[in-house]
Parts: structure tokens; sequence; C-alpha cells
């Protein structure tokens, strides 16, 4: 695949996000994972997460839910992305 290709998938967020809603990528168990790796490290205790790759963050943010993150910095290559 040509990173031309890949480029153009990315910019299409919209065609990402299709892809996360419909779990084709195994994101639920992957964020389910994130979700017990948080509660079994950090509990209650507020923590600071680099988010490397964080698209719209609309996915990590279900994971988050009753955690008490005190800091969150979240990068991506994608416009589209950052901008949905």
């Amino acid at each position: 695949m040509s990173k031309e290709i890949v480029r153009q998938f990315f910019d299409e967020w919209s065609i990402y996000d299709q892809v996360l809603d419909h779990n084709y990528m195994f994101h639920d168990e992957i964020y389910r994972d994130v979700q017990r790796v948080l509660a079994d490290r950090y509990g209650n205790r507020p923590f600071t997460l680099l988010d490397l790759g964080c698209g719209s963050a609309r996915h990590l943010r279900r994971a988050l839910e009753g955690r008490s993150v005190s800091r969150y910095l979240g990068y991506d290559l994608s416009v589209a992305a950052l901008s949905g």
C-alpha cells in the first residue's frame, strides 16, 4: 500500500471513524484493556495522559470515563482527525 493511499485514508477521517464505530480493528477490546490497566495502575488517583495518534479522541473518552485525568495531551498528524 502506498504512502499516498494511507494518507488519503486518514485524511478522510469519517472513513476511519466508521472503522472504529463498527469495531473492525478491535478497538472496543483495546479500550476495555486500557480501562482495566488504568484502573489497576491508578485507581481513583489523577494521572497525566499523552495520546500519540489521538485522532478525535472520541473513543478514548469512553475509556477514560470515571478516571481522574489531571492533564491530557493528544497529538495526531491528521488535521481532519483533530478538527473532528
